[in-house]
């Protein structure tokens, strides 16, 4: 027979005990399946590998700057980096896409890996070298900030062969991705930050300071050596096919590394030519300061970066996969804004000051830049969704929109108030950003699990 307790009635103690008990089981079951995805998660794993490298590289160029800034004048530092940007800028806009079509090619065709790799080096460093060649030109014709320190027949080769050096690295790196084998990504990595920083304190004893010379210098000679480290360690970890090139396999994949590079430029431009635009308007001396602040800021911000390049590496098309993990690194990014704006704010004028007590003028502008992280990372999610849906080339007019109105509103704020103006436009761009793609990002999280059908 059934007992049948009344409605309101409480329950006998053993009951509360065993559903208190259930209660607890399941919480710590939820806990424990959270935890699970945390470990499990592919985007948290590849991404805490790149942020590995990152971390590496960034505690040396933060020492590497913090030397530069202590033996260095402001004026040549701030030379020193804006010239580092444009290498790298130059370097990004003429890469045409290699560096991702030879991580799509070395999954389909991982025989020809040396042939490949050696292809795209050789294609981007040329590129790369000529357009820096010509933007260099521009620059010495054109009244601005760095004017007349391209004048000078050293820096302009410095930063030529500078630029050839980082579109082949730029390549070599994602091979390295593609075949698997990040770990000779990141000690191709780790040689460079250590070799420039131990070159920096010998080139500023050897060589003029004048438009931070022993920068470029070092800085060249450890991309130099990383190069050769990693192409030793690429030749033994490829023991299959011949350092050859095939020039006309790269004519015949154009328009698909077209479309990557198109995208590619987008996004990374912004970052490479703010501080040449800096320079150029506001001063040598203050785009010092405004780069130490990025230097800086820049280590948290790649953490939204990391885990949206991560997010590539899902299936095209696995939609449940991508709301899964979509959720799971927003929050990371949402914690991680709050946290680092808050720190920012109170912390920046102290950071600066380990630099140079000067550079502290800086100190509101950085504040200012330390809340643009979490709609930075809309964005990189926003790109990551629109690599694994295949809408890439709507994604690269968006992104191109944005990259103009980023570029446009640093150089009406450099104008009209120096490195404060820079920053508050920075961040009310980053906002916009957010408005354009936050829809996208958004729709995907909220979207439902799909159900698999049953035949």
């Amino acid at each position: 027979m059934t007992v049948v307790r009344p409605k309101n009635a409480p329950l006998p103690e053993s009951d509360s005990s065993a559903q208190s008990t259930a209660r607890r089981n399941l919480r710590r079951s939820s806990l424990g399946n959270r935890l699970d995805h945390l470990r499990e998660s592919t985007t948290i794993r590849n991404a805490g590998s790149l942020y590995a490298t990152t971390i590496l590289t960034s505690t040396f160029g933060f020492f590497y700057w913090l030397i530069a800034a202590r033996t260095m004048p402001a004026d040549s530092v701030g030379t020193a980096n804006a010239l580092q940007s444009a290498a790298q800028l130059c370097a990004a806009l003429f890469l045409f896409g290699l560096g991702t079509l030879t991580v799509s090619e070395l999954g389909i065709r991982p025989n020809q890996a040396k042939q490949i790799i050696l292809t795209n080096a050789i294609v981007a460093g040329a590129a790369a070298g000529i357009g820096s060649a010509v933007f260099a030109a521009v620059l010495i014709t054109a009244p601005n900030g760095l004017h007349d320190q391209l004048r000078s027949p050293p820096i302009a080769i410095l930063l030529v062969m500078l630029t050839a050096v980082t579109g082949a690295l730029l390549v070599l790196d994602d091979g390295c991705i593609g075949l698997l084998r990040g770990n000779i990504q990141l000690r191709r990595n780790a040689v460079f930050a250590v070799v420039k920083l131990a070159l920096l304190p010998v080139a500023t004893s050897v060589l003029s300071v004048a438009a931070g010379l022993p920068v470029l210098a070092s800085w060249l000679t450890g991309a130099t050596v990383s190069l050769i480290v990693a192409l030793l360690l690429l030749r033994r970890a490829v023991p299959l096919g011949e350092w050859s090139t095939d020039f006309g396999w790269l004519a015949r994949n154009w328009r698909l590394a077209a479309g990557h590079h198109w995208l590619n430029v987008s996004i990374v431009g912004p970052d490479y030519v703010m501080p040449v635009l800096v320079a150029a308007i506001v001063g040598p001396a203050a785009n010092a300061k405004f780069a130490m602040a990025l230097l800086v800021i820049g280590f948290v911000n790649i953490i939204p970066y990391h885990l949206s390049t991560a997010l590539f590496a899902l299936r095209y098309g696995d939609e449940d996969s991508l709301r899964k993990e979509c959720r799971l690194s927003l929050r990371i990014c949402f914690v991680v804004a709050g946290m680092s704006g808050i720190f920012f704010l109170f912390a920046s004028h102290l950071i600066l000051r380990e630099f140079r007590p000067s550079y502290t003028s800086a100190t509101h502008a950085m504040q200012i830049m330390g809340f643009s992280i979490f709609p930075s990372a809309i964005k990189a999610h926003y790109v990551a969704i629109a690599r694994v849906k295949g809408r890439m080339s709507q994604a690269a007019g968006r992104s191109t929109l944005t990259a103009a109105v980023i570029v446009a509103a640093g150089v009406i704020g450099a104008f009209l108030g120096g490195l404060n103006g820079v920053a508050i436009a920075s961040l009310a761009s980053h906002c916009f950003e957010g408005l354009v793609f936050g829809p996208t990002v958004l729709s995907v999280i909220r979207s439902p699990a799909r159900t698999p059908s049953v035949a």
